[in-house]
């Protein structure tokens, strides 16, 4: 039967090839998922898009949904007083290529961070990451992460207290590229190291305790970061 047995085993490499053909397919097109272009401007709290998060972010810091809250057309992620406490909105879609802009107001509360970020949720996981350091100084960092490696990152000081005033923060997700832009101004590109999973959008306020020189300082009075609007342009 050696005809048999080489017929079967050209069909066995077949089955092989075009497996892999397909899972490079599904690679390729990692990053289409199933959210879909909106807007949302926090009339009222939308939970068939957010989830309000509630874990231990931190040795410092726990998410509480009772920390996010919907007031006169803003989106508040709470630091109550004298508290390291926390809040954070996580969309239940994951989302692929696109444009993804949140118009916000950090909370002035130095030694904590506002994060605007994607997140993939897997193991190894990808990051898209914007971090504004709640400090008055307009530091923040812009991050992204590929298979569970940290593959770029950069700290920029833009002089300007992000607590004063509202300002655009954007992320631009491409098939091998990523762009950060602060109020319309692109700021970094990357076309290395870039992801290209779909990936859940992150919005929190909390307290790393990498923080240098001292992390944890605790607001006295109740500080919020607020968000005018967040919006995805699919692409």
């Amino acid at each position: 039967m050696p005809y048999l047995n080489t017929a079967v085993a050209a069909c066995k490499v077949l089955v092989v090839c075009a497996f892999g053909v397909m899972l490079l397919g599904l690679d390729a097109q990692s990053a289409e998922a199933q959210g879909t272009s909106f807007r949302d401007d926090f009339d009222s709290f939308n939970s068939s898009r957010w989830i309000k998060s509630s874990h231990k972010q931190s040795e410092l810091t726990t998410f509480d949904p009772d920390n996010v809250i919907v007031d006169n057309g803003y989106l508040r992620l709470r630091i109550p007083p004298g508290t390291t406490g926390g809040a954070e909105i996580e969309s239940m879609d994951y989302y692929g290529y696109g444009s993804y802009r949140a118009r916000m107001k950090m909370a002035d509360a130095p030694t904590s961070i506002t994060g605007f970020f994607l997140y993939s949720g897997t193991d190894p996981f990808s990051e898209i990451d914007i971090e504004v350091y709640n400090d008055g100084t307009g530091a923040m960092d812009f991050v992204t992460w590929a298979d569970g490696q940290r593959t770029n990152h950069v700290r920029k000081d833009f002089r300007f207290d992000p607590s004063a005033d509202f300002h655009n923060y954007r992320i631009d997700y491409n098939p091998g590229s990523v762009q950060f832009y602060i109020d319309g101004n692109l700021r970094q590109t990357w076309t290395e190291g870039v992801p290209s999973s779909s990936m859940k959008l992150l919005v929190n306020t909390w307290f790393p305790d990498w923080i240098e020189p001292v992390p944890g300082k605790a607001p006295e009075t109740g500080r919020a970061t607020r968000i005018d609007w967040i919006d995805y342009d699919k692409r």
